[in-house]
């Protein structure tokens, strides 16, 4: 059966239509997004909930053209949405920090393309004007606060902050294409 035929059915509410997609996509899913969030049971929970959303609004399903690049991208949502939950909570933040420090052997497919984003980082970072980038890197290379900042270079608080917002705002918007795995780069080198 094609994908859209399945989708048809599905959005009919055929549910061992439903249950062929689950089968075909969840342990693919299930790896990427535990390579994600670094741990098994919230990869388990996120992959769920995307298909019993896709089931709740199985009506929009035939609307859905390529179903695979859905699911890959609704996964990287989720799990974006995930670490910036836990990203608000200390304790979480730790708890996943020490997850990561005990992860899986990392295997040569993901030096690559930590090293490749590594660089697309750095890049966007040397595209910054000089003072801006000056802050960015006394803030997160340096770990130093706002404040020391201010003193250090002789300018407001309120210029550190905003030279930092515009910093972040560049370098989002330079790194678009890479924009999942770079917020995870970010998010974990700066705990």
């Amino acid at each position: 059966m094609d994908v859209k035929d399945l989708m048809q059915q599905i959005a009919d509410g055929n549910e061992l239509a439903f249950k062929q997609l689950f089968e075909k996509f969840r342990d693919k899913l299930h790896v990427f997004v535990k390579k994600i969030v670094k741990n098994k049971e919230v990869a388990e929970e996120i992959v769920l909930d995307i298909f019993t959303k896709i089931w709740t609004n199985r009506d929009l399903a035939i609307e859905i053209t390529n179903i695979e690049r859905f699911l890959f991208k609704a996964s990287v949502n989720r799990s974006i949405d995930y670490i910036r939950a836990v990203s608000k909570d200390k304790i979480l933040k730790q708890v996943i920090w020490d997850e990561i420090q005990i992860a899986d052997v990392v295997n040569s497919d993901d030096i690559l393309i930590t090293k490749n984003l590594q660089e697309n980082v750095s890049a966007a970072i040397h595209g910054l004007p000089p003072q801006r980038q000056l802050i960015f890197k006394l803030n997160r290379e340096n770990g130093m606060s706002y404040e020391q900042i201010a003193a250090e270079l002789h300018i407001s608080k309120n210029t550190v902050r905003n030279h930092m917002v515009e910093a972040l705002r560049f370098i989002r918007t330079q790194l678009h294409a890479h924009q999942e795995i770079i917020l995870l780069i970010i998010f974990f080198k700066n705990i």
